[in-house]
């Protein structure tokens, strides 16, 4: 259920931001802010000097890459 929840949570905000990225483009990069903890391997998980790591980090990057966002 909370890998459900979860999901669920993370497909509402790339669908926000692949929606936010069909808007003119910015000039500069912007940086978008995704809440996460580092405790559910390999979903997310705390890497060597504390990164996080795992699928949903690499998602939000993929989804924010075409907006010019980091």
């Amino acid at each position: 259920m909370l890998f459900r929840r979860s999901f669920v949570h993370l497909a509402v905000a790339g669908a926000a931001l692949v929606a936010a990225g069909r808007k003119p483009a910015l000039a500069q990069q912007r940086t978008v802010r995704i809440a996460t903890e580092g405790a559910y391997a390999p979903r997310h998980f705390t890497g060597p000097g504390g990164q996080i790591l795992g699928f949903e980090t690499d998602l939000a990057n993929d989804l924010c890459r075409p907006m010019n966002a980091r």
